[in-house]
């Protein structure tokens, strides 16, 4: 079973109040399908989970190929919350080259071995 939780369960201090996926929380080969504002498509396979490890490919002309690196957290202006994915929070990620950072997301998808599920 993968973890759905409210953004004020993963992070207190902030004054959230989105629904999300805590990346930590997923088995590894778990596959995140996320869509940004700017029409960009990302693959996110978890490879490590507890460490926010990932190989990520995409739609954005950096990503063409699948890197592995670190998603280290999502944010906005007015939070951030640590390897997380949310509904109209900036992805943050950390390649050994370099980082990126991603328009906000709006639509992520679970899929697993014979299921797909849509979070948002």
């Amino acid at each position: 079973m993968f973890d759905i939780a409210d953004a004020n369960d993963a992070n207190d201090a902030n004054d959230v109040d989105e629904t999300g996926i805590d990346i930590t929380k997923q088995k590894a080969g778990t596959i995140i399908m996320v869509e940004t504002e700017d029409d960009h498509l990302f693959e996110i396979e978890i490879t490590i989970p507890g460490k926010g490890v990932v190989e990520v490919s995409g739609t954005e002309p950096r990503l063409k190929s699948t890197v592995l690196g670190v998603l280290t957290h999502s944010f906005s202006d007015k939070t951030q919350i640590n390897h997380w994915i949310g509904m109209l929070l900036r992805m943050s990620l950390v390649f050994k080259n370099g980082s990126y950072e991603s328009a906000p997301v709006v639509h992520a998808s679970v899929k697993r071995s014979g299921w797909e599920y849509d979070l948002f």
